[in-house]
């Protein structure tokens, strides 16, 4: 099914749209807030689809016990009795944004602004291989903008990777209007994954060498 969205950049201050591909989503499948019981599954599929330990167990129980910060929304076949989906997102304000962007050692352009005081930023989204062009992946970046939307955060970040030319997580840009901001990290992950002891699919090494693109979206309101 084949429709519009419509988006807003708050950067260049317009009003712009995209055509775009929309999915049913099985009636079994519901988007809810993670809970203690999920972070098994979670664990899962983020070691199967991101990398072994990119996401951790401390950042999974943080969203269950600092839901108001750290923000986990799980897509749960009820049929199934399991977590098939999962996005992971923050709200931060424009100083923790800088410091999240300049973890690696690199300083930002001066140019960089933040508009908002605070923001969301979305950390990623990962499906089980199972459930790969089912529609699970956007509708829960739909359910992540729409609960920002309804708690009035309408600039939403994330970091994307790019690896020998190719800029990965490509759906937020085609499918979800969100832009580049024309900011690349060199090795935005290095040294995190260096700390942490995580590995990265894209890249296939630790430490992760994938650059970091900053995308960002305007959210109108309804």
């Amino acid at each position: 099914m084949t429709g519009h969205w419509i988006g807003y950049d708050s950067n260049r201050n317009e009003i712009f749209s995209r055509t775009c591909d929309f999915f049913l989503k099985a009636k079994d499948i519901k988007i809810i807030p993670i809970e203690e019981q999920h972070i098994t599954d979670v664990y899962l599929i983020a070691n199967d689809r991101l990398g072994q330990d990119f996401i951790s167990i401390d950042f999974l129980k943080s969203c269950v016990n600092k839901p108001e910060k750290n923000i986990g929304r799980v897509a749960f076949d009820s049929k199934e009795n399991k977590v098939v989906g999962f996005t992971l997102s923050q709200k931060l304000s424009k100083e923790e944004l800088k410091e999240l962007l300049t973890k690696s050692g690199h300083e930002l352009p001066k140019r960089f602004k933040v508009v908002s005081d605070t923001v969301g930023f979305i950390y990623t989204t990962a499906t089980d291989k199972k459930y790969s062009n089912r529609g699970v992946g956007f509708y829960l970046v739909v359910d992540i903008i729409e609960y920002f939307e309804k708690e009035n955060i309408l600039t939403l970040y994330s970091v994307q990777k790019k690896n020998n030319g190719t800029l990965y997580g490509k759906g937020l840009i085609d499918t979800f209007t969100f832009r580049e901001t024309g900011i690349e990290i060199e090795e935005f992950w290095k040294q995190d994954s260096i700390e942490n002891h995580y590995s990265c699919k894209i890249c296939r090494g630790t430490p992760c060498t994938c650059n970091g693109v900053l995308i960002v979206k305007g959210i109108i309101k309804k």
